[in-house]
């Protein structure tokens, strides 16, 4: 782990060879099946996926700013 020269505030992470493989296994697989799982919703289904995740996220924004 790092300091970013651009911003000391974040952290540059650095994988060893051993979790570039693991990583190699495990996200690329995952975001197929994500790519996959969502080009087998039809249209309507995804904006209310969309529409849905907005306001989520929205109300735990304001439940944060709570905090």
């Amino acid at each position: 782990m790092a300091e970013s020269e651009t911003d000391h505030r974040n952290k540059l992470l650095q994988l060893t060879d051993t979790g570039k493989e693991y990583a190699r296994r495990i996200i690329q697989p995952a975001a197929d099946a994500e790519i996959d799982a969502m080009a087998e919703l039809c249209g309507e289904d995804i904006k209310e996926l969309v529409r849905l995740t907005i306001l989520f996220s929205n109300k735990m924004s304001q439940k944060f700013a709570q905090i």
